[in-house]
């Protein structure tokens, strides 16, 4: 039997942000900024990815009264793991509100579920063993205490033979954090994973990348020329949603200590 999963149309995309957010006001201000931002209407059609965005425009909107909504997919994505670590920092740490939600442990979190994410779509595995985390630096005894914490990025499952099974949310997000693991490595060591790979199509066209605006460039260029996203390579991100300015101005809060 073959089961068919349909995304949400675009009736029930605005019926989905009516029904989350009870204001009518800011209900129509969500769903007219969504509208208008085509890459973020688009994902629309994927209801993990709805939720995602109602999560991160709820944040914004209490946070930053009045300020800028998030445009594309990397802001939309970053802001996401900004509001997962202010749920760790306050409901498991005992933090405020005000404090800084970036801390070396949540920063090292990320770290290494962006590396987790890159090594595991090179092999084009969705689903992974406690034995890619310890290979990735998360601790297996902790792995449990991840999972709670960061429920809305990681979730435990139980597989076919009852061992532990990990994956990500949704494949946009193991992707997004397979892309923001190259471009932090790229930034903190000047090493670029894609050229690790061997004779594969997008480490021969990254083999000359010396910069990152040139990374990024050439991502972008590649993208176009794909029909389609291949398991094994990161995917582009769409053009103008990952520009060097923008990139460091939201990756920066990851790697300030180390500048």
């Amino acid at each position: 039997m073959v089961t068919e999963v349909r995304g949400f149309t675009d009736p029930q995309k605005e019926e989905y942000f009516r029904k989350r957010f009870r204001d009518e006001e800011q209900a129509s201000r969500i769903i007219s900024h969504i509208k208008k931002a085509r890459s973020l209407h688009i994902m629309c059609h994927i209801p993990v990815f709805c939720w995602i965005t109602a999560t991160v425009l709820e944040d914004v909107l209490e946070t930053r009264e009045g300020g800028q909504l998030p445009k594309t997919l990397t802001e939309m994505y970053i802001h996401f793991l900004v509001v997962q670590a202010k749920v760790k920092k306050v409901k498991y740490d005992g933090g405020a509100e005000t404090d800084p939600h970036w801390s070396p442990e949540s920063r090292k979190m990320m770290e290494s579920l962006g590396k987790l994410a890159f090594d595991q779509l090179q092999k084009g595995n969705l689903i992974f063993y406690e034995s890619d985390l310890t290979e990735c630096g998360i601790d297996i005894r902790a792995a449990s205490v991840y999972s709670g914490v960061f429920t809305q990025i990681f979730k435990e499952e139980r597989g076919l033979y009852q061992d532990k099974v990990f994956c990500f949310i949704h494949l946009s997000v193991q992707e997004f954090l397979a892309a923001l693991h190259v471009h932090l490595t790229f930034i903190n060591s000047g090493l670029n994973r894609l050229e690790e790979q061997q004779a594969t199509q997008w480490s021969k066209f990254f083999k000359k990348t010396k910069s990152l605006k040139s990374l990024h460039q050439s991502a972008c260029e590649q993208g176009l020329t794909e029909s389609k996203w291949t398991p094994g390579l990161v995917p582009p991100l769409p053009p103008g949603s990952f520009t060097a300015d923008q990139s460091d101005s939201h990756t920066r809060p990851a790697d300030t200590d180390r500048k």
